[in-house]
């Protein structure tokens, strides 16, 4: 976003990621005090969870899992390999896509 000239920021705040920072920051004593309380498991599955939420916020989420063989095989059953005088006009009229033997090749 735009700056008003000063040293401000003016980008719209994250309120998930504001909230989350003000979670983490409650978190002020180690594992073994938590340990002898009632509901130390759901404290510490609350603790996992923020930090969990703060990690996809930073670095995004997981990328998808992809099965290159099965996109190997599909793209073979749509365009088999082919020379360059058959793939040009197979382009052209599948892919509606122009394209020279030479900028192939290169």
């Amino acid at each position: 976003m735009r700056s008003n000239g000063g040293d401000a920021d003016l980008s719209p705040i994250n309120l998930d990621a504001l909230q989350l920072k003000t979670n983490l920051q409650m978190v002020d004593r180690n594992a073994s005090t938590y340990a002898p309380m009632e509901d130390a498991a759901k404290q510490a599955w609350l603790i996992v969870e923020w930090v969990q939420s703060a990690d996809k916020l930073v670095n995004g989420p997981e990328p998808e899992w992809v099965n290159h063989r099965e996109v190997r095989e599909r793209i073979e059953n749509q365009a088999p390999p082919m020379p360059t005088r058959q793939l040009v006009p197979w382009l052209r009229k599948n892919a509606k896509i122009s394209i020279k033997g030479k900028g192939i090749r290169n």
